[in-house]
């Protein structure tokens, strides 16, 4: 791996442009790590990973997705 690249997404982020960001990364060969706070911004996060699956599907490689919540 290259890198992490750590991807901020907020309630008025366009799932797609973030899921163009995720697989450009992913094809760059960086792990990716996504920051979301509140509900729109999360439900944002879920679509662009199902969008940015579908766009590198094909690809040899096998990719994951972990979700965690931390809470203070």
């Amino acid at each position: 791996m290259v890198g992490i690249m750590t991807l901020k997404v907020a309630a008025k982020s366009n799932p797609s442009t973030v899921a163009g960001a995720i697989a450009n990364n992913v094809r760059d060969g960086k792990s990716v790590e996504i920051v979301a706070m509140g509900p729109e911004s999360i439900n944002n996060t879920v679509k662009a990973i199902a969008i940015a699956r579908g766009f590198l599907k094909g690809r040899s490689e096998e990719h994951t997705s972990e979700l965690q919540s931390l809470r203070h």
